[in-house]
């Protein structure tokens, strides 16, 4: 909120009673962003989410003898 309330001026009273928590929430977003913050955490790398579906696979495969 403090963050918001400093970038906008807007009041603590209209942030919790007049916003909509969606609003908030994405207006938070958008101010820490522009002050350089990640606010989500980066997906991983999808040469390595691929191999471990792959192993995953071949896991599963061997398992049920279908392979």
């Amino acid at each position: 909120m403090f963050a918001l309330a400093r970038e906008t001026g807007w009041s603590r009273d209209f942030i919790l009673w007049e916003l909509a928590l969606s609003e908030v929430l994405q207006y938070n977003h958008c101010a820490l962003r522009a002050m350089n913050c990640w606010t989500v955490k980066p997906m991983p790398d999808g040469k390595a989410q691929i191999e471990r579906l792959e192993a995953v696979l071949a896991r599963d495969f061997d398992e049920e003898g279908d392979v």
